[in-house]
């Protein structure tokens, strides 16, 4: 059992902001949503809330890419599923009338801007790369305006703000993008220093001539690091569906168990040789800083209980297995 922390420490701790971020994973059902405002109501501190997209969008968007030049039907189909993926779990979750035609109406209108540059794609009959990772954003855009409108109703106060508002700054490199540290830290602690908590789509930033640019496979965990770094957090909480590092593959090896905590460098080995729960740049952020990065899994998560602070000492990574 870990001792509370106590004097400067805890007191360190609290001012700064931690880093939390919900994979796709965790965006299937109603009862994952439900885990995700459980979570966050549970911390104590200031966070910032890195979202991916909802689970299987970026895959549709993908596809709707490769259909859109030669079909312009794909564009009207995208456009149906991703209304009714969205405002089904709006209207889970949002029971006042106004207020829920308020929110259907903000996806839409960020719907149509989708649809404005899948047209365009259509129009060329190929897809630039700048299109291409402005289109693929969308994913995340979409999940991250819905779990802000969810929460705010839910009484959970928060602000949602763009990477291109925050001023992430990449090395312009599309499809595969890396942050700019020197220039987007400066931004970053300007944008995120207020008392409240903020909503942050991942996978993307923005280049120097403020164009989109993916950050890659594993992008919104990268995100959430890239995040960590800039504004100095406590910690980098990244919640999964699973128990996090395992000694082996647990499809293959009966008796795998899970990894309680590593080194940056193990944990990247690992992620190198074939573990798939986090990519290896995940890592390269914390370094310098030794923020600690964190994993939860959300279904073990009881209704009472809480992330534990980092100790002073602690391993750069830790897993969970309750």
């Amino acid at each position: 059992m870990r001792k509370p922390l106590s004097g400067f420490m805890e007191e360190t701790y609290k001012m700064k902001k931690i880093v939390i971020k919900f994979g796709g994973s965790n965006l299937k059902t109603k009862e994952d949503v439900t885990r995700i405002i459980r979570v966050i109501s549970h911390y104590q501190t200031e966070v910032v809330i890195v979202v991916s997209a909802l689970y299987g969008v970026t895959d549709i968007l993908t596809k709707t890419i490769e259909d859109v030049p030669r079909a312009q039907e794909a564009v009207g189909h995208i456009k149906t599923s991703l209304m009714e993926m969205h405002r089904r779990i709006v209207t889970w979750y949002i029971d006042d009338r106004d207020y829920n035609k308020s929110v259907i109406k903000k996806i839409k209108e960020r719907i149509d801007k989708l649809e404005h540059y899948l047209l365009g794609v259509h129009y060329l009959g190929e897809t630039p790369d700048f299109v291409r990772d402005v289109v693929l954003s969308y994913g995340e855009r979409l999940s991250s305006l819905l779990l802000t409108a969810i929460l705010n109703y839910k009484g959970i106060a928060c602000e949602e703000v763009l990477p291109e508002q925050l001023g992430l700054l990449t090395n312009g490199e599309y499809g595969n993008a890396v942050v700019d540290f020197a220039a987007a830290e400066k931004n970053l602690q300007e944008h995120l220093s207020a008392p409240k908590r903020f909503i942050v789509p991942g996978f993307y930033g923005i280049s120097p001539g403020s164009r989109v640019t993916l950050l890659g496979r594993g992008g919104s965990d990268y995100s959430a690091a890239a995040i960590g770094r800039c504004i100095d957090a406590a910690s980098v909480d990244l919640w999964k569906d699973v128990d996090g590092f395992m000694s082996a593959d647990p499809r293959i090896v009966d008796k795998a168990v899970s990894i309680k905590s590593l080194t940056y460098r193990e944990a990247a080995e690992l992620s190198y040789f074939g573990a798939q729960i986090l990519h290896p740049r995940t890592f390269g952020p914390l370094l310098d800083k030794q923020i600690p990065l964190r994993l939860f899994n959300i279904e073990r998560v009881a209704p009472a209980a809480k992330p534990t602070p980092p100790l002073r000492g602690t391993p750069p990574l830790e897993g969970t297995s309750r």
